[in-house]
Formats: C-alpha cells, structure tokens, sequence
C-alpha cells in the first residue's frame, strides 16, 4: 500500500472500515489512459473507465484499492463523499 498516494479522508477510512465493505474513490491518473491501463483498471472493478480520461470513479473493496496505490501511472485516490447543498441566506 502506497499512502503517500491516498488523501487524508481515504486514508482515515481505509483504516476504520472493515474488509469486506467497499469504499466509493476517485481515481486520479498521471496520464490519460491508455488501453492496457483500462483493460487493468476493468479487473479491478472500475467499469467506467475509458481511454483518453485523467479521472475515473470507483465502489472497490479494500484489497483492489491497495493494488491500484501501487500502479505508477496512479497519481493519486480521493474518498468520494456525498455532496451537501449549502443554506445560503
């Protein structure tokens, strides 16, 4: 596992939650992907890869975010948290 890769909030959550359950990332990449970096992103469960994009979005167990940390052409991965609308008076 690389944390030097992973933010503070993902770091934090991969610690506290459990095996089995998955937590939803963005995937930043330090280059637009390429077919073979898709095709390895696919057996990690990242459907929505496609080539040409610098980011992709992800619900992965534990194990796979750990091997995507290791990958160099992964710049980094963020925990992906729900957005909230702001009261604005």
């Amino acid at each position: 596992m690389d944390y030097r890769k992973l933010d503070a909030a993902l770091a934090n959550e991969y610690e506290m939650t459990s095996e089995t359950k998955p937590v939803t990332i963005f995937i930043h990449l330090a280059a637009p992907l390429e077919e073979e970096q898709v095709a390895r992103l696919h057996t990690f469960g990242v459907k929505t890869a496609r080539p040409g994009q610098k980011i992709a979005t992800a619900t992965l167990p534990k194990v796979a975010v750990e091997e995507l940390s290791e990958q160099p052409w992964v710049q980094s991965l963020r925990l992906s948290r729900p957005l909230r609308l702001l009261q604005i008076e």
